[in-house]
This record gives C-alpha cells, sequence and structure tokens, in this order.
C-alpha cells in the first residue's frame, strides 16, 4: 500500500495500482491534454489516463499545466 504522494510518468502509471493510502495522492505527468472523450493518444484510446479517471478511487481530475501538457492528479479521501 502507498502512503503520502507518489509522482508517476506514463510509463510508471501501473505501479500505482496498489491502493492508496487514505489521504494519499497521485499524479500522472506528462500527458497531452485531451481533445475528446475517450481521450486518445497516438491515434489509440488512451489507457494510462482511463485508468485514473475511470476509477471510483481515487477521485481523479485531468489538469491542463500549459498548452500543450496535462496531468490527473487523484486523492483517496481520507477515512
Amino acid at each position: 500500500m502507498h502512503t503520502g504522494t507518489a509522482m508517476l510518468t506514463i510509463g510508471a502509471f501501473a505501479k500505482a495500482s496498489r491502493p492508496l493510502a487514505p489521504g494519499g495522492t497521485v499524479v500522472v505527468d506528462g500527458l497531452t491534454p485531451a481533445a475528446s472523450w475517450p481521450p486518445r493518444h497516438e491515434g489509440a484510446v488512451g489507457r494510462a489516463r482511463l485508468h485514473w479517471l475511470e476509477r471510483p478511487a481515487p477521485h481523479a481530475a485531468e489538469v491542463r499545466l500549459a498548452a500543450g501538457l496535462s496531468a490527473v492528479v487523484g486523492r483517496r479521501r481520507p477515512g
């Protein structure tokens, strides 16, 4: 089980599939901002992004960091 915060790149997102501790945060960075749904990457459905956005926990959202850069931030509620 993870505790605290896990900073991940797309290539390492699967390692964070283990449950987060209550109050834990996960950040998946280095994403191209989604222009449609489902989000796509290089012509295919962006599975790394969907892995986090479609999960019931942690609660996650995509955050645009720059014109060509976004991240998914998820947090498990405390308790």
